[in-house]
């Protein structure tokens, strides 16, 4: 009982965190983007601004939800190795080393899951970065009446 209010405590504390993190993040993105010079422009158009804003902030608040599990995990699993040792004796150091092999399985599917997430952000920039010209366009053609009314 006294574990599971620790727990949400803890879980509600960490994800309140992220959550005003995420916003400061924003916040002080977007002040930035706002006092930037054009020549600074050039090397963050709006798409990257934005991406910056929406995907890396929300990158840092979920880092920030897994340093949760990083505390708590080794933790679980001493306990759940001495209450297996108590229940089934030294059978349970088996699962233990089983568990501890596949870590680097598992280290190595999350280093490929990385590369995939990299290509898919520079994808999202040059979506953006399109749209964003795209749109830029329209107002050109709105702003000179180019358009037959």
């Amino acid at each position: 009982m006294v574990m599971a209010i620790v727990g949400s405590l803890w879980v509600t504390y960490f994800v309140r965190s992220a959550i005003l993190l995420r916003t400061a993040l924003t916040d002080l993105i977007f002040k930035k983007a706002t006092v930037m010079s054009s020549k600074a422009r050039l090397g963050y158009p709006d798409s990257k601004v934005f991406n910056l804003m929406s995907t890396d902030a929300a990158r840092i608040e979920i880092s920030l939800g897994g340093l949760l599990f990083l505390l708590a995990i080794p933790f679980g699993t001493l306990v759940t190795v001495a209450m297996l040792w108590y229940l089934i004796g030294p059978s349970s150091l088996l699962g233990a080393f089983v568990l501890m092999v596949s870590n680097p399985a598992q280290a190595w599917a999350m280093a490929k899951l990385q590369t995939i997430r990299e290509r898919a952000s520079k994808l999202t920039d040059s979506r953006i970065f399109a749209m964003t010209e795209i749109l830029q366009a329209v107002k050109v053609i709105k702003f000179y009446a180019w358009e037959k009314r």
